[in-house]
């Protein structure tokens, strides 16, 4: 805020003294600091064969439980339907699946901010699925 507040008193007295054009102001006093990103880990496939594989995954909004048995075969709920299928850990640190009905897909599993994410990792689904929460089977 203070570094906010310092840019625009130093335009005000830069357009006082006539050095700049009232646009050129605008677009220097509209330009607020950015937030500093936070940084991402993407869990890599021995942390995922230890973190993941063996355990429960709850996604923090209650949206959906995968677990992940040990041997390749999960099985999943969101509180209406169950589905289970197979799963696979990649060298990339990926959980790739399939459904019993034959739908696939990836999961990558990264660290951020002391908490697990979950996003999905294929083909055509690049989207962030939130945070989780892991435990026992």
């Amino acid at each position: 805020m203070l570094r906010y507040t310092a840019v625009r008193v130093a335009t005000v007295l830069v357009i006082t003294c006539g050095c700049l054009r009232p646009a050129q102001a605008a677009a220097q006093t509209s330009a607020k600091p950015r937030p500093q990103a936070t940084a991402s880990t993407a869990l890599t496939a021995a942390e995922v064969n230890k973190q993941i594989v063996g355990h429960s995954v709850a996604l923090t909004d209650g949206g959906m439980t995968w677990y992940f048995n040990p041997g390749g075969k999960y099985d999943g709920d969101d509180g209406r339907n169950s589905r289970g299928g197979r799963y696979e850990v990649r060298p990339d640190g990926r959980l790739c699946w399939t459904e019993q009905n034959g739908t696939s897909g990836c999961f990558r599993y990264y660290r951020q901010a002391g908490s697990i994410r979950v996003r999905r990792a294929d083909p055509g689904h690049d989207t962030d699925l939130g945070s989780a929460k892991v435990g026992p089977l």
